[in-house]
């Protein structure tokens, strides 16, 4: 007799905007908004941030939505993907095809959500000194 080894997981995608932010509210990502903001983030003579250079910042959040969106430890998050020249989103709770543009409101939405994490830790950061 043949034994099943077949693993059935159940996973419940999360809509465009409401995924599961536990890839990047980890100690090991905290080092790395540090690590950016030491590197890239200066204070000008009236104590005023002054922004990084677009294309790090850029560069930074493709690396953390890929964190959020392409983690295999958080398959939830996995509600974004493209195939044959179609970009489909997990929205309302069902797949659907979107225009093209519409990747601009995701970068547009984690962008935020990204810097409220930046805000965050600079004020932890400040409140720590």
């Amino acid at each position: 007799m043949f034994e099943n080894n077949c693993q059935i997981n159940n996973i419940n995608l999360r809509n465009v905007g409401e995924e599961n932010l536990t890839p990047i509210r980890t100690s090991e990502f905290s080092s790395k908004i540090q690590k950016f903001l030491n590197e890239n983030i200066n204070i000008s003579d009236d104590g005023q941030l002054i922004d990084p250079p677009k294309d790090v910042f850029n560069k930074f959040i493709l690396d953390t939505m890929k964190e959020i969106y392409c983690n295999v430890k958080f398959p939830e998050n996995k509600n974004i993907y493209y195939y044959k020249s179609k970009l489909y989103m997990y929205q309302n709770n069902e797949w659907s095809i979107v225009p093209k543009k519409n990747i601009i409101e995701i970068w547009n939405l984690t962008s935020l959500r990204i810097k409220d994490l930046f805000l965050n830790e600079i004020d932890r950061i400040e409140n720590y000194k």
